[in-house]
């Protein structure tokens, strides 16, 4: 590696100096798209299957020519006919969606299974989602389980924080919360938000008899939640609230339940509203104590519900005048 590196120092310095007037040849984008295109219609023609596909999916994106996805699924087509694996995963995904043809969903089955046995880990774990929701296929969570577990050790990392789903709930496989923090991970390390999250409750609450450990939940939590993971800003707040292996610390609490009560949690909105009535973590502020309860309310939290009306009527008694007070 070093040998390398110092033939490389090596050449660059032997490089005589560019003249100040020398002019960088840039060619002009949409010459360069054309030039592309022709090459792989050129390749197309001839039979090149990869070039098949690509050009298929330049007509579906609309990528220097007009977005046709009728010429799309013709070019996907004939890579698919020749066995191609992004041709029939495309063709595929195009008869799901009726995209350019005619849904069929027992047609793209076949596609997404060809795809699949070519090991291409996209179809496998489409292929597993087909079967979870019975879609082209008698509903199969094992078969299901089956070719999620090919598209994870492919490395394909949803399908990595699906698999943990499934031995986390016994959905298709055996129960095993081992296997389920295994899978989690692996997602979880190339940065899967969602895996993340189902790390950190799992370490948090100890389930499936993995040993507790807070400070791996809230590091998890908290990348999840800095990522826009909503149910990890709720629970990392909650132990910040409650001190749940970590210290008190109420203000982080707050910051928290503010970031997933602005996007919609109701858990979230009645603690953030609870913390203003209160004046834990924030400024006591009955106003935006009410705002943040109502909207949990209004999705139906009992608690909130309940605190609010109790709010509504301190206040109200509050805003009476002495003479009325009986």
């Amino acid at each position: 590696m070093r040998l390398r590196a110092l033939l490389l120092t090596l050449a660059l310095v032997g490089m005589p100096p560019m003249s100040a007037h020398a002019q960088l040849f840039m060619p002009d984008p949409v010459q360069a798209m054309q030039m592309l295109l022709r090459y792989y219609h050129m390749a197309a023609q001839a039979g090149d299957p990869g070039a098949q596909a690509r050009l298929g999916w330049i007509f579906e994106n609309g990528l220097g020519v007009g977005k046709d996805l009728a010429k799309a699924a013709e070019w996907y087509g004939k890579a698919a006919r020749q066995n191609d694996p992004v041709g029939l995963y495309n063709l595929g995904l195009m008869l799901m969606k009726g995209q350019g043809v005619s849904q069929n969903m027992e047609e793209a089955v076949t596609l997404m299974s060809g795809a699949a046995e070519l090991n291409l880990a996209a179809a496998q774990a489409q292929l597993a989602a087909l079967y979870d929701q019975g879609l082209g296929v008698p509903r199969d969570p094992v078969v299901a389980a089956q070719w999620l577990q090919r598209a994870a050790e492919l490395g394909d990392v949803p399908a990595q924080n699906n698999l943990g789903i499934k031995f986390a709930t016994g959905n298709g496989v055996a129960q095993d919360y081992a296997q389920a923090v295994k899978w989690f991970t692996q997602a979880a390390e190339a940065g899967n938000a969602e895996a993340q999250g189902n790390l950190g409750l799992i370490y948090r609450d100890g389930l499936g008899g993995i040993p507790r450990d807070y400070l791996a939940a809230a590091n998890w939590l908290a990348l999840a939640g800095s990522q826009g993971h909503v149910p990890s800003m709720a629970r990392l707040a909650a132990m910040f609230e409650q001190g749940q292996g970590l210290p008190k610390n109420p203000m982080e609490a707050a910051r928290w339940y503010h970031k997933a009560a602005q996007a919609g949690d109701r858990v979230a909105q009645y603690h953030l509203g609870v913390l203003y009535r209160d004046g834990k973590g924030v400024p006591e502020n009955p106003h935006e104590a009410l705002r943040w309860l109502r909207k949990s309310a209004d999705q139906g939290h009992a608690g909130a519900q309940e605190d609010l009306r109790r709010l509504v009527e301190q206040l109200a008694a509050q805003a009476r005048p002495a003479s009325e007070v009986p």
